[in-house]
């Protein structure tokens, strides 16, 4: 697979510059210390749970208060009752046992999809005190600068994510598509197109420069064909992987992030519709929307159905930069 712009020969060099990102994550959890095929995990594998961190030392602590409440705060999170998980998580703080970076951690995922962002800041800063290694910390407390308007703060964390780990295929992947909105188009290609260097079987990856390419203002970055092949690869990936990928964090996390199939049949819309094909446009666009409620993410659905309005209009997706 050549990752090519139109007008371009090769992928550009990434910049020395490490810059801004905006977040995708919107939620991590506790997983239980159960074998992986426990209902509770089965469960977050078909839900629109986004992320999830366990300890592998977790399997010591059953039947522990500590790791009581980690678990029924994520299953109180599961169903969206953030207030039931803030007291679960904030039971497991009291306690004070290790790793209480991961009740810090999840309290705060909570507290910003309840929209508390000034307590979410406050855990994710308490995270980076007691765990710095832990990237998604990072790119969590950045993702809630950005909705609270201060990108500055955010290209900060966004700054010290990728410092701390210049292999993390997904902060690029988080820096480009805020330079993207931003409208810095030269920025967001350069880190996009290092995500899929970096890890070229990563859906996240895949999608955001499918994208970028397929939606991008300026016609010299568009690439209607390539945004249409990374979309089906993506799909493919996440339906080979069962809606789940799991990866190490740190020496004591292993992360697991659910993979949305919406925002790829979105994708993969932008990019059909990029080359014409709107009649295929339509046909993914309207998978996606179908796939939103069952992925916890109805909130999308009038947006989604715009584009999908577009489409049956026969007009191409373009993104207008936000200054």
């Amino acid at each position: 697979m050549s990752l090519k712009r139109k007008g371009t020969d090769a992928i550009p060099p990434v910049t020395a510059q490490v810059l801004l990102v905006v977040g995708l994550i919107l939620a991590s959890f506790c997983n239980p210390a159960f074998p992986e095929d426990n209902t509770v995990y089965q469960d977050a594998a078909k839900s629109g749970a986004d992320e999830g961190h366990r300890s592998s030392r977790m399997a010591s602590y059953r039947g522990d208060k500590f790791q009581y409440y980690l678990n029924k705060g994520f299953e109180a999170y599961m169903q969206n009752d953030l207030e039931q998980a803030i007291e679960n998580y904030s039971n497991a703080v009291k306690i004070k046992r290790s790793p209480i970076f991961l009740a810090y951690f999840n309290r705060g995922s909570a507290y910003l999809k309840k929209g508390d962002y000034n307590a979410a800041i406050d855990d994710f800063t308490k995270v980076l005190e007691l765990k710095p290694d832990l990237i998604s910390a990072y790119l969590s407390r950045g993702n809630t600068w950005i909705v609270k308007g201060n990108t500055d703060k955010a290209l900060e964390d966004f700054t010290l994510a990728i410092a701390a780990d210049p292999t993390w295929a997904d902060a690029y992947v988080n820096r480009g598509t805020l330079w993207f909105k931003l409208g810095e188009f030269e920025m967001a290609w350069n880190d996009l197109a290092k995500s899929i260097q970096i890890q070229e079987n990563s859906p996240s990856c895949l999608v955001g420069a499918a994208h970028f390419l397929a939606t991008c203002p300026d016609e010299k970055f568009r690439n209607g064909p390539l945004a249409v092949e990374l979309s089906r690869k993506a799909i493919q990936l996440t339906h080979g992987l069962k809606g789940m990928v799991k990866t190490p964090s740190s020496p004591e996390v292993m992360t697991y992030t659910h993979l949305a199939l919406a925002p790829q049949y979105d994708a993969l819309a932008a990019g059909l519709a990029e080359t014409g094909d709107f009649k295929g446009a339509v046909e993914a666009q309207t998978q996606a929307i179908s796939l939103l409620e069952a992925e916890n993410a109805a909130h999308k659905i009038p947006e989604y159905t715009a584009r999908l309005k577009s489409y049956e209009e026969k007009k191409p997706r373009r993104e207008i930069p936000v200054k």
